[in-house]
């Protein structure tokens, strides 16, 4: 399945503008709008914009930079605090078969 975002006319509610979201496994979302502003229009290009970025700059995992650049990732991850964190117990034990 596809993702895609859709405007469309609501034949349930005439009164509304919706906006309809289907995401990759199925799920399909509506937003509601009234009809007499520009809202509709102006969440379409938003949703669109965040959905289907135009270039990977856009998307915050290629855009997001470091408050300290002068940090390197590698010197604060230190191992043993997080296998100790997450409860993993290596034991220095060989097993021989």
């Amino acid at each position: 399945m596809k993702n895609s975002v859709e405007k469309l006319n609501d034949k349930h509610v005439n009164t509304l503008m919706v906006i309809q979201i289907i995401t990759k496994d199925g799920r399909k979302i509506k937003l509601m709008f009234p009809p007499e502003d520009n809202a509709t229009e102006k969440a379409y290009k938003i949703i669109e914009a965040y959905v289907f970025p135009k270039e990977d700059k856009e998307v915050f995992a290629f855009s997001y930079k470091m408050p300290n650049p002068k940090i390197e990732g590698w010197e604060i991850f230190i191992d043993l605090v997080e296998y100790e964190r997450m409860e993993l117990n290596f034991s220095t034990k060989v097993i021989k078969h």
